[in-house]
């Protein structure tokens, strides 16, 4: 009940390319109306590409100085922050 899709990147390039956000988007019918979250540089670069924001994550692979120097918007230490965020929760509920 809460995933509407699962998009895979078989035959088009991956992210930093933002063919796999576009396709999303479009599926979803949300052209320009959405937020990327990612927890990858190229994550980041693929939304700004696509033209939308993006928040990054900063427990994996790429720390929050090189989340934010991508482009994030804003940057959470962990999924779990982010989660629990007010701002968050007050976007998902507004």
């Amino acid at each position: 009940e809460f995933i509407d899709l699962i998009q895979g990147t078989d035959g088009f390039p991956a992210k930093p390319d933002p063919t796999c956000l576009l396709m999303v988007m479009e599926s979803l019918g949300a052209v320009g109306d959405a937020i990327m979250v990612g927890d990858r540089v190229e994550d980041i670069l693929a939304a700004r590409a696509a033209g939308i924001d993006s928040i990054g994550i900063a427990n994996s692979f790429h720390g929050t100085q090189a989340l934010k120097f991508a482009g994030a918007v804003h940057v959470f230490d962990s999924f779990l922050d982010f989660v629990n965020s007010k701002e968050i929760r007050n976007l998902l509920i507004d």
